[in-house]
């Protein structure tokens, strides 16, 4: 082909990129939106309260924060939510797009439509994985450093575990709900508590949680804690606390409790059984860590000790 006719047949760069907009467009109207995706794309009200959330959270003013979300849990526009399963698991996308801080308005609005709906047994474990939740958004957002949000730990600190607590009293205050059930959704979520001063390196504060919530299952199981798995992860996370804070004799103890939990762990209140064997593997390698460090300083205070009456002998 010669110049003249590659130039006729050739296609202008301009109209390359119409078509390529022109398609990515057709297919974004294409995408199939959920309910919830829709009202937050589309609602321009819901969006200016958001904005709103937003500079209160930044301005540190958790109270105002938290009358904008009660304006946006009471818009007619959320109607269609049915289940609070809806809207855990949008908030959950939200936390995997990296949009943390609207997550936790939804986990917030989650909340509070459970509260509205209680369903007994069922209501105990909303609150749980709500619990939960808040403790992923909180472990991502420590992981990423969140661009938009300065002082991420006074943000967890001052008003994600505040809410955490909340969840608490409220599976507290349920009604016609099996004692136990309630106790161990109780549990875990002072375990996520825990965790997520864990990741703001609020140590101490993490520590009393763990150790107030084995209390608060030793007082009701006895004995029989180690039935759940919440027991052991306890009993794990204190370890590991220990080792962090380099208390690792006390942690060999705590892994070792760890691990006899594990083993003696049943399903009595729908817990993931299939997950003991990693938390057993886990708890082993920290257990071995724990005590290889314990060794090591058993070794330097001797070597230590042999310089020091080296050195006294040549005086």
């Amino acid at each position: 082909m010669d110049l003249d006719n590659y130039q006729r047949f050739r296609i202008p760069g301009f109209l390359i990129v119409c078509i390529a907009i022109t398609l990515i467009a057709f297919l974004l109207s294409r995408h199939d939106y959920s309910p919830l995706e829709k009202f937050q794309r589309e609602n321009s009200e819901y969006l200016r309260l958001a904005k709103e959330y937003k500079r209160f959270i930044n301005q540190e003013n958790y109270d105002a924060a938290n009358q904008v979300q009660q304006k946006v849990l009471k818009m007619p526009e959320l109607v269609f939510v049915s289940t609070v399963d809806e809207l855990r698991e949008f908030a959950q996308k939200l936390t995997y797009d990296k949009n943390y801080l609207e997550s936790v308005f939804f986990y917030h609005m989650a909340s509070n439509f459970q509260e509205k709906h209680p369903e007994g047994n069922s209501a105990a474990l909303g609150f749980a994985r709500i619990t939960e939740g808040l403790k992923n958004t909180t472990k991502a957002i420590m992981e990423n450093k969140y661009e938009w949000f300065y002082y991420d730990k006074r943000f967890v600190r001052n008003h994600v575990i505040p809410l955490m607590h909340e969840m608490r009293h409220k599976i507290q205050n349920l009604e016609n709900t099996v004692p136990y059930n309630r106790w161990v959704r109780e549990a875990q979520c002072l375990l996520h508590i825990a965790l997520c001063q864990y990741y703001i390196e609020d140590f101490l504060p993490s520590e009393e949680t763990i150790k107030l919530a084995l209390k608060f299952m030793e007082e009701r199981f006895g004995e029989k804690s180690s039935r759940f798995v919440v027991y052991g992860d306890l009993l794990n996370n204190l370890g590991v606390l220990l080792t962090e804070t380099i208390r690792n004799k006390e942690a060999e103890i705590y892994y070792t409790k760890a691990l006899d939990a594990y083993k003696t762990a049943k399903d009595y209140a729908g817990e993931n059984i299939g997950a003991i064997d990693n938390a057993i593997a886990n708890t082993e390698d920290n257990l071995q860590i724990a005590r290889k460090f314990v060794f090591g300083v058993f070794i330097a205070l001797i070597f230590i000790a042999f310089r020091c009456c080296a050195l006294a002998s040549l005086s």
